[in-house]
């Protein structure tokens, strides 16, 4: 995954975030691993 791809995963995460869904829901609907999840959940975009 480069810069782009993950800058992109933290913003489709925090969309979903915003929605109210939890990291369970956000991982299933992404098709990706909590772990990963919780790479990008709570990073700033800063």
């Amino acid at each position: 995954m480069n810069k782009e791809d993950g800058y992109k995963m933290h913003i489709k995460i925090h969309q979903l975030k915003e929605m109210g869904f939890n990291k369970s829901q956000i991982a299933r609907r992404l098709n990706i691993s909590r772990p990963t999840l919780n790479k990008y959940y709570d990073l700033n975009t800063e």
